[in-house]
């Protein structure tokens, strides 16, 4: 008896779950999708004068040691 009760019992479990799937079926078709496409763009102008801002950097870095070696070393000797 005990198994036919939960025998019963699963059985209307299951015509629950069924009716919850044709639910979620028919939620699923309303669903409308929206695609977005996110590019990362770049400021031409913001990356030339970050390339000019260290060639600089650089050139003043080198200058100073380009300085020092010719003018100022030859104090010392």
């Amino acid at each position: 008896m005990f198994q036919s009760t939960h025998l019963g019992l699963r059985s209307s479990n299951h015509l629950k779950h069924e009716e919850g799937r044709e639910e979620l079926m028919e939620q699923n078709k309303n669903i409308e999708i929206e695609k977005k496409n996110i590019e990362k763009k770049s400021d031409s102008s913001m990356v030339a004068s970050t390339f000019i801002k260290y060639i600089s950097y650089l050139i003043i870095f080198f200058g100073s040691l380009y300085f020092i070696n010719h003018y100022v070393f030859p104090l010392f000797k």
